[in-house]
Order: C-alpha cells, then sequence, then structure tokens
C-alpha cells in the first residue's frame, strides 16, 4: 500500500492544515507503523502535484487544503487529485471552501437550520458612529478567512464604536478582507472531533478553557502559541447531546467528508451556536485539539486515530475499483 502525505513548504502556509513539517512527518511516521510505504511530499506548485499523478499512490492524504501559487491562484487539492483519479483523504473543494471562508460557512449551516451567532462583515468606512451598527454589543471580531486565532486578542471583543473601529482597522491591515463580526457569545467554549468509520460518525467532544484575563477568556493566537488553554473532559450528559447534535448537523450541512473538528460556543443561558468548521484539522501530536479529544474521551492514541482518517477512504478508493470491474 503506497501513500504520500501531500504538504507545501513551510513558507508558503496559510494557517491551514495538519501544521508544521513535523506535524505531517508524525502522520507519516504513525502510519508507516501499520503500512509499508508511506512518504511525505512537498508540492509548491503543479508540476510537483502532476509527479505524484505520474507516481500514483493508492492513496494521498491531504494535510493542506490547497497549494498557493506565486500569481495568486491556488490549486485545490481535493478537486486536482480527484480530476486525475488519485484517491484522498477528505472533503471535496466545494466543502473546503466552506472552511476557508467562515463567512460562507456560517450562512450554509444556517441554510440547513444550524444555529450560529448572528454575524455580519465589515470593512473600515462601511459605519459610523452616528449611523451605528446592525448587530448589538458587545461584539466579536476576527478574520473571515485564517486559523490558529489568528487577529484575536483581548481587543476582538468590542463594547463601542471606537473599540469596533479599532480593532476594524487592525485586522483589515493585517488581511485586507471583509471582516467577520460576530454576536458575542459569553458561554464556554467547546471543539467537537469526528472521524467517519463506514456509515458510523465517531464523535469526541472536549471543552477549551483558555485563561482568564480581566474576567473575560478569549481563544486567542497568543493562548495557542503558548498552549496556555486548558482542555477538559465534557461530562454533563445533556451538554454532550448538544455538542454532539450540532456538530452531526453541521458535519452534514457542510457536506464534509471523512473527519472534521467543529467549533461550538455557548451563550450565556448554556445554548450551543457553530462558530466555524476545520475540514484539514490539525495534527500536532500530543497538542492539537482533533487528536487531543479523541484521546481524552476515547482513549485513543495517536496512532489510532491517523489510522482511522485514513480507513474510509482507502475504503472509498476499493469500491471504486470495484465498481469498474
Amino acid at each position: 500500500m503506497r501513500m504520500e502525505v501531500i504538504t507545501i513548504p513551510e513558507r508558503s502556509r496559510c494557517g491551514f492544515g495538519f501544521g508544521s513539517v513535523i506535524a505531517c512527518k508524525s502522520v507519516v511516521d504513525s502510519l508507516a507503523i501499520k503500512y509499508d510505504d508511506v512518504k511525505l511530499t512537498v508540492c509548491e506548485n503543479e508540476e510537483d502535484l502532476c509527479a505524484v499523478v505520474v507516481r500514483n499512490p493508492d492513496l494521498v492524504i491531504l494535510a493542506v487544503k490547497f497549494v498557493p501559487l506565486e500569481n495568486g491562484q491556488k490549486i485545490w487539492l481535493s478537486d486536482f487529485f480527484e480530476k486525475n483519479g488519485i484517491g484522498y483523504t477528505g472533503s471535496k473543494e466545494v466543502s473546503m471552501k466552506y472552511d476557508v471562508n467562515k463567512e460562507d460557512g456560517k450562512n450554509q449551516v444556517r441554510l440547513c437550520g444550524v444555529k450560529t451567532a448572528d454575524f455580519m462583515t465589515s470593512v473600515p468606512g462601511e459605519y459610523n458612529e452616528l449611523e451605528g451598527l446592525p448587530l448589538a454589543y458587545p461584539l466579536f471580531l476576527k478574520p473571515s478567512a485564517g486559523a490558529d486565532s489568528i487577529g484575536i486578542d483581548s481587543k476582538s471583543l468590542v463594547n463601542n464604536f471606537a473599540q469596533f473601529n479599532e480593532k476594524l482597522e487592525s485586522l483589515y491591515d493585517m488581511v485586507p478582507s471583509p471582516i467577520l463580526v460576530e454576536q458575542y457569545l459569553s458561554g464556554r467554549e467547546f471543539t467537537v472531533a469526528m472521524i467517519e468509520d463506514g456509515e458510523l460518525l465517531i464523535v469526541a467532544a472536549i471543552e477549551i478553557v483558555p485563561p482568564e484575563v480581566d474576567g473575560v477568556r478569549i481563544l486567542g493566537e497568543k493562548v495557542k502559541m503558548e498552549d496556555t488553554e486548558f482542555l477538559k473532559e465534557v461530562v454533563d450528559a445533556k451538554v454532550l447531546v448538544q455538542l454532539s447534535s450540532l456538530a452531526r448537523k453541521a458535519f452534514l450541512a457542510l457536506g464534509a467528508r471523512d473527519f472534521a473538528r467543529i467549533d461550538i460556543k455557548m451563550d450565556g443561558n448554556g445554548e450551543c451556536y457553530f462558530m466555524e468548521a476545520n475540514l484539514t484539522p490539525g495534527m500536532n501530536k500530543g497538542s492539537s485539539y482533533f487528536p487531543e479529544a479523541f484521546d481524552i474521551n476515547l482513549g485513543m492514541n495517536y496512532e489510532a486515530v491517523t489510522n482511522l482518517i485514513v480507513k474510509n477512504a482507502l475504503t472509498r478508493k476499493l469500491a471504486i475499483k470495484r465498481s469498474s470491474f
């Protein structure tokens, strides 16, 4: 069984995917325990991807969603390998785009009846203090695209127009595209890891507890970089039912496949809301939320998680082969 884990150079990384090359090597090492030919392939351009097609591996494990090109375009890996008849892990391009663009993802799940916090997008100069905003304070601002809580800090939570404008401008300077503005939810924060195993969807929910600063807990970029958040098992049965139900509905609404991580937050009354999806979740051994959720909930080690990630894709590949005869 020949497999290749596909990633991109560190300098090209956009905060999406399994993580650093070290994280990708951990996936390779884990799969190599069971499979005899697993390698890491770093792709910079279409030529590198075509070389993978020529080698015709049994499966490619997509550690990133796309290869960014120098001209600003992207090669979406799921679409590329689909067109070239190579089996791959994870969701199709249409679903991956719901991950990359948080606004589109929230619109899609809302259309399917999944609760999400009220939101809008904005750019500097669009609103003024006299006219006000369509949403009531407090509000929470973050980039519409991005991962690892990039751009999120204590100033993301705003209570007046001056704070709103200041954070909006700073985020827009960093990412010059419409900024996501959400109704702030003051409750607990969770993430739900899911892997498909045939017709079964294995679900593992954990609570994420950032350090408290001035009475508020914000899962920001600095917190994630320094690993100062605490991961807790969810033991309340009613909360688990809420989390599992909402995460499953979001998974289906987004058309996700094989595996995903769904971020969920509570309001002050304990109601759960979809926040965003990660369809190529981090795989840093010993720290990333996705493998840690399965360890905390089910006692499933890293090797078991990586093997489940590829199992569904391999089953799908074999089914396609059989149907072609």
